[in-house]
C-alpha cells in the first residue's frame, strides 16, 4: 500500500512461489514457503546457512525489499525488491487488460478484448480497462460460452475467488462452466503438473505477461470467440489424444456406413426424375458456421455431454475439408494436426457441394425448377483426400 493506494500484487501463491514475484526463486541462501490451513496463513522463511543474516522488510513507500548482511561493510545489501518495474504496479492496465514491460506502451487488453474507450488508451490513460469483443449470452452460459487458454500469465488479483484443493483441472473446467458468474479458472498448484482449482468471479484485475513461470489462465468467452481461435478446455493431453485417434475412425464409419445405405437404396428406389436437395435450416453446416449458429448442428440430447468448444473446431475443421478448391483443402495429416493442435484456424471457404437456388426461375417458371450450381457440373461422387 501506499497511503490508501494499493502498490503492487504478488499474486497468489502456486506451491512453488507468487505468481507475481519474479525474483522468488530456489537460491543458496534461504527457502520459503505458504502455510495454508484452516488455522494460520502466512509466508514464511527459513535460512540454509545459520552464519548468514537476512531479514524481509517493507518500506514505507510500499517496496519490499530482502536484505542480506554484508560483514565487510557492515551493511545491508538489498538480495531482491519488489516491484520491479512498472508492470508491478497494481492494476496498471486494469479489467482484462495485461501489462508487457517489454512492449511501448505497457498496457494491451487481452485477446478478444477490446479498449473500453479507445481514445483515452491513445492517450496512454488505461484507467477504464477493456471489455469484450463478443459479449457474453448470460441466458445459455453453461451451452453458448467456452474457455480459450491465455498463456505465460501472473493470475488475477484473488479478492473475488474461490479455492479448492481437491480438483483437478478438468473438475475446475466443469465446475466454471456451470456457474455463469464465473469469468476464468486456473491451476492452484503448479506442482506435479498441476492441481488444485482457483476460480475467478467477475472483472480480471492486475494481469501481465511473464517471460517466465507464467501460468496458463483460461478465460470465458462467447461460443463464436471459440470457434473462431484456438480452443482450450483444460482438459489434459491424454484427453486430446482421444480425440485425433476417435474422430478419423468414428468419420471412417460413418462414411462406410454412409455408401452401404446409399448402394440399396438406389438399388431399391425406381427411376424416376430427380428432384433437387434441399439444404434449408440446421442440415446446411456452411450456412449455420457462417452465420456463427453451428451449435444448431449439435442433437440436444448430445450437447450435455461434449465439450462444445470441441465440437465447433470439429464442424470448423469440417468446412475445410470441403472447400471447393482442392488446393485449399488440408491434407489428412494437416487434419490430425488441427483436431489435436492449438494453432488458429483459417476461415473455410465456400463448399464444393454447396448450392443455391435459382430465384429467377423458381419466381417465373413453375413447372421447371432449376439449380445453379456453383462449379456448373453435378457431383455423383465424392471422394476423401
Amino acid at each position: 500500500m501506499n497511503g490508501d493506494k494499493e502498490k503492487y500484487g504478488t499474486g497468489p501463491w502456486t506451491g512453488m512461489r507468487f505468481s507475481g514475484s519474479q525474483g522468488l526463486k530456489p537460491n543458496s541462501i534461504y527457502t520459503y514457503g505458504l502455510v495454508y490451513n484452516q488455522v494460520d496463513v502466512y509466508y514464511g522463511f527459513q535460512l540454509i546457512n545459520s552464519s548468514v543474516y537476512s531479514r524481509l522488510a517493507l518500506n514505507p513507500d510500499g517496496v519490499v525489499q530482502r536484505l542480506t548482511w554484508n560483514y565487510r561493510t557492515g551493511d545491508w545489501n538489498v538480495y531482491l525488491s519488489m516491484p520491479v518495474d512498472n508492470c508491478d504496479i497494481y492494476g496498471l492496465c486494469q479489467g482484462y487488460g495485461s501489462c508487457n514491460i517489454g512492449n511501448s506502451p505497457v498496457c494491451g487488453c487481452l485477446d478478444k478484448f477490446v479498449p473500453k474507450y479507445p481514445r483515452d488508451w491513445d492517450n496512454a490513460d488505461w484507467s477504464n480497462g477493456c471489455v469484450r469483443e463478443t459479449p457474453l449470452v448470460t441466458s445459455d452460459c453453461q451451452r453458448g460460452d467456452g474457455f480459450l487458454k491465455y498463456p505465460g500469465k501472473k493470475l488475477p488479483d484473488t479478492r473475488n475467488s474461490s479455492y479448492n484443493g481437491n480438483l483437478t483441472l478438468d473438475d475446475c473446467h466443469k465446475v466454471c462452466l456451470e456457474n455463469c458468474s464465473c469469468m476464468a479458472y486456473a491451476n492452484s498448484d503448479n506442482r506435479n503438473g498441476g492441481t488444485g482449482c482457483l476460480l475467478w468471479f467477475g472483472e480480471l484485475l492486475d494481469v501481465r505477461d511473464l517471460t517466465e513461470n507464467g501460468q496458463d489462465l483460461y478465460i470465458r468467452l462467447a461460443a463464436s470467440e471459440i470457434s473462431s481461435t484456438t480452443p482450450q478446455s483444460g482438459t489434459g493431453k491424454k484427453n486430446r489424444g482421444k480425440v485425433i485417434v476417435a474422430l478419423p475412425i468414428l468419420a471412417g464409419i460413418l462414411l462406410l456406413g454412409l455408401g452401404v445405405a446409399l448402394y440399396f437404396w438406389k438399388k431399391k428406389k425406381p427411376r424416376q426424375q430427380e428432384e433437387p436437395l434441399k439444404w434449408e435450416g440446421e442440415q446446411n453446416a456452411w450456412i449455420l458456421f457462417r452465420e456463427g449458429r453451428a451449435l444448431e448442428l449439435i442433437d440436444t440430447v448430445l450437447s450435455d455431454s461434449c465439450y462444445l468448444f470441441e465440437v465447433l473446431r470439429s464442424i470448423h475443421i469440417g468446412l475445410l475439408c470441403v472447400q471447393q478448391s482442392p488446393e485449399d483443402r488440408p491434407s489428412m495429416s494437416s487434419v490430425v494436426m488441427m483436431l489435436g493442435g492449438e494453432s488458429t484456424l483459417p476461415q473455410p471457404k465456400e463448399p464444393g457441394f454447396f448450392t443455391k437456388r435459382n430465384l429467377f426461375f423458381e419466381e417465373f417458371s413453375s413447372s421447371n425448377q432449376t439449380l445453379a450450381s456453383a462449379n456448373a457440373i453435378s457431383i455423383t461422387m465424392l471422394q476423401a483426400r
